[in-house]
């Protein structure tokens, strides 16, 4: 991506239609054009046979390495490498939504790409999911351990009750019924609303929603 654009960040985000939504940002919307050109670039680094290296550096090192391009969170990676570019050949890469698709092969038929399936609704809901953290000013599993070790711990449960409640409003309003919430109570991991599923005054049935909250 830093090949082609001067100032990006990228991200392969979430697991969805049996590829990975990848999180491109690039100053504007990402086009069909932007698409063929990383297709391109991706082939040309492939037919290239670049070797493949593995390096040892110190810490320090690597977190300015990365900061430099301005990835300041990074995960570790313990599987084995390939040992140049041209075995990466079977991949695929669409337009997806505001960013790409990056598709894998199959996990079934592993010479082949995985069949692309429309999994909107599950799409949202992570987008969703992403949202709810830049409220919560986390991302990774590091910031919330930086966090907790501020002493934000009770401010996070808090707010994402609030965004859960909110949420279960949302639900009720969509099934155009009346959700009445009859009880809440919360302990430090759990939040449970008793919802009594009405119409027109008549209730139909009562419904219990517990959501775990895990802090690690």
């Amino acid at each position: 991506m830093h090949d082609l654009y001067d100032e990006c960040s990228v991200s392969i985000d979430t697991p969805v239609s049996n590829g990975y939504y990848v999180d491109l940002q690039i100053g504007r919307p990402v086009t069909l054009k932007d698409v063929g050109d990383i297709r391109d670039r991706m082939n040309e680094i492939i037919q290239a046979a670049l070797p493949i290296h593995r390096h040892e550096t110190t810490t320090e090192e690597a977190i300015s390495l990365f900061e430099k391009i301005g990835a300041t969170s990074k995960d570790y990676y313990y599987g084995a490498l390939l040992t140049n570019t041209s075995q990466l050949y079977l991949f695929g890469v669409e337009k997806y939504f505001d960013g790409l698709l990056l598709r894998i092969p199959s996990n079934t038929e592993p010479d082949e790409l995985g069949e692309i399936t429309h999994q909107d609704k599950m799409f949202s809901i992570f987008r969703e999911h992403h949202s709810w953290q830049k409220i919560l000013g986390m991302r990774t599993i590091g910031d919330l351990n930086e966090l907790i070790e501020k002493g934000w711990a009770s401010q996070l449960i808090q707010v994402s009750e609030a965004l859960q409640e909110k949420k279960i409003a949302q639900i009720a309003n969509d099934c155009r019924c009346n959700w009445l919430p009859m009880a809440t109570s919360r302990c430090p991991s759990r939040l449970t609303t008793t919802l009594w599923i009405g119409r027109r005054h008549h209730v139909i049935k009562r419904v219990t929603m517990t959501t775990s909250i895990f802090i690690h």
